[in-house]
């Protein structure tokens, strides 16, 4: 069965104008080394453009890492339409593996993306967006495709452009101006009411804002009712599904 899947790849990569390869993009100021798995050989590395002819039958599973160059920090990747959350990141079987039977796909596109380092004010990333905010261009997101969030994730409302704060949520992204928050993304949540923001901050999935003397926290598009009275909050900041805050200089913590 195993040999019927190899011979399979080897016509498509064959009959493939392409052929299998895996194209690299670097936009911005910094490199990216492509290395096998199996003995830490480098593949090949790139700075510009470039790519690589893969052959189908040999069992490589690669790690591919940015490298930003001086005055420039890494933002994120964008692996055939999806946002990679660091920095490196690990494809099994990017060739064909016969060990473990599968194929992911004939044509790796990968783009790594890096920025100025004076004029980026902040990176944040979950599995599905990353965004990154900057003096010139305020905030600019990208999103997975195969979510559908690319589109979505990209369209900040215009007010929203120079946050003074955001987070990336799972599948959303919010921000603060002024007073003001907002959401968009896969969610939908009206948070028009809060306009005494202070502080803003992400978990996993959860989401909270100091606004005034409460504390207001949603999940996707749901507020969520299990958030404790308060005096005098300061300090948020979430840990996974953990909400804590100070509040009178006493800690107070929920899930």
């Amino acid at each position: 069965m195993k040999r019927q899947i190899l011979n399979i790849v080897l016509l498509f990569c064959v009959v493939s104008i392409a052929g299998c390869r895996l194209d690299l993009e670097v936009l911005g100021d910094g490199v990216v080394a492509v290395t096998d798995d199996s003995d830490g050989s480098l593949v090949f590395s790139c700075a510009d453009t470039c790519s690589d002819k893969l052959s189908p039958i040999e069992i490589k599973d690669v790690t591919i890492a940015s490298t930003a160059n001086p005055g420039s920090a890494f933002v994120t990747f964008l692996m055939n339409g999806e946002v990679s959350p660091g920095p490196v990141s690990t494809y099994y079987g990017l060739y064909f593996s016969v060990e473990r039977g599968r194929f992911i796909h004939v044509s790796q596109d990968v783009k790594a993306i890096f920025h100025d380092e004076q004029d980026l004010l902040a990176v944040k990333r979950s599995g599905y967006i990353a965004c990154m905010l900057s003096v010139i261009e305020g905030l600019v997101c990208w999103g997975s495709e195969e979510q559908g969030l690319q589109q979505r994730v990209k369209d900040i409302p215009p007010e929203f452009k120079f946050a003074d704060d955001f987070i990336v949520v799972r599948e959303d992204v919010c921000a603060v101006v002024g007073m003001q928050v907002a959401c968009w993304g896969t969610h939908e949540i009206d948070l028009t009411h809060l306009n005494n923001v202070s502080e803003i901050a992400a978990g996993h999935q959860t989401a909270c804002v100091i606004n005034g003397n409460e504390v207001v926290c949603w999940e996707g598009g749901e507020l969520q009712s299990n958030v404790p009275a308060l005096v005098n909050p300061t300090d948020l900041r979430i840990d996974g599904y953990t909400v804590c805050i100070d509040d009178n200089a006493e800690e107070v913590c929920w899930r």
